[in-house]
Parts: C-alpha cells; structure tokens; sequence
C-alpha cells in the first residue's frame, strides 16, 4: 500500500495494489515466523507501507491492519516528455531519487494510436534500441540503434545531480516522427531483466 498520508488498516488500504506486481499469490511460508512473497515488482518511486492482514479473510482494507515494513523505491518519476523535432537533437531528462551514473535507457516504439502494438518495458526486446533512432553524440563518436544495445549506444548519462534527483541525456535523435517509450533500468546489462529487479534496478515505462 502507498504511504502517501495514509496508515494500515484504512479502508484505501488496498487503493495503491495495482502499482505492484506479484502480491496476489500465496506467500511462501518458511517457517512459522517468516513468510516471503518472491518476484514483487513495484512500478512507482516512492514511499509505501507494508501492511500485513492476518485474518482467514483479506479482502478489505480494514484487515491489513499491521504494518509490517516500510519500503523505499528509488529510481525516475513516470513521466511524458514534451514533444521532440524529428531529426533534431535533444535532451532526455528523468527526475527521481536515488539516480547514478551506472543507470541506463532504451528508447524503443510505442503503442500504436489504438493502444495497440509497440515494445513492452520489461523484455527482452527492451534492450534494443528503436531503429529509428538515429545517434547519439558522444566527443566525436556518433552511434545509431542498431548498432549495439541501448545500453552500449546511449551509454551512461551526460549528466547526474549531486543529489541523485535528475540525469541528463544529451544529444539523442530521433529520426521519424512517432509514440516511443523510455525504459529505464539501475544497472548495466538489467534492461532485458528489469520486470524481476529491485527498487535498484525495476524498470520504469514513460
């Protein structure tokens, strides 16, 4: 549940589930004093309480009353980007918490206008990059998707705050005109993995 001014055991305790991933199973039950639910992916930074319902039924927001653990979720806010100019340079710029220099992007299509269609964040096809974007300027070297994975061609960013709250991609491309998405991923090499990552290295769609 989303500790955004609210406490366990309220009736919207359960409103913030559909942001997380793999709670609606049985959790595995290792001993009388430990259960652990595997492969829980939450998909939004912030700050969420864990709250525990202990009842033969579990249903409503009044039975997980017990507040289990506090978890913090770093990594870029959901965002949509203003529109970019077909052929013309760019900066791609997330801002969030917990940002380094070791995170890494992919630009890859978007869904068609009928919400139909384009890569999904999260697979293994997220790991490379959109044909149609076109470069990436880095000193004097220009590379373009397709020529390796997003993560060798994109590269870390140009720029990360002190504070770890914005990274900067300068000088990407784009060449036609299109939706595409942002997948973001805390490590080298996690973005064909990233639906099984941690708050350190889940994946963010834009």
């Amino acid at each position: 549940s989303g500790a955004s001014e609210q406490e366990c055991g309220w009736s919207a305790t359960t409103s913030n589930r559909d942001l997380a991933e793999g709670l609606d199973v049985d959790p595995n039950i290792v001993n009388s004093t430990e259960q652990t639910w595997p492969d829980v992916v939450i998909k939004a930074v912030g700050c969420y309480l864990v709250c525990w319902c202990g009842h033969e039924t579990c249903t409503h927001g009044e039975h997980f009353n017990i507040q289990a653990a506090r978890i913090n979720i770093t990594g870029p806010k959901i965002t949509t980007f203003p529109a970019a100019i077909a052929g013309k340079p760019f900066e791609l710029v997330l801002v969030g918490t917990g940002l380094r220099s070791s995170d890494r992007v992919s630009i890859v299509h978007g869904p068609n206008p009928d919400g139909d269609g384009g890569v999904e964040c999260g697979t293994p096809a997220a790991s490379m990059l959109a044909s149609t974007v076109l470069a990436i300027s880095r000193g004097t070297k220009t590379l373009a998707g397709g020529s390796g994975t997003a993560a060798e061609v994109l590269g870390p960013p140009s720029v990360v705050d002190v504070d770890g709250d914005k990274q900067i991609w300068n000088g990407v491309k784009i060449r036609w005109r299109g939706l595409y998405r942002v997948c973001w991923a805390g490590a080298p090499g996690a973005l064909e993995h990233c639906a099984h990552k941690n708050s350190s290295g889940h994946c963010v769609e834009y």
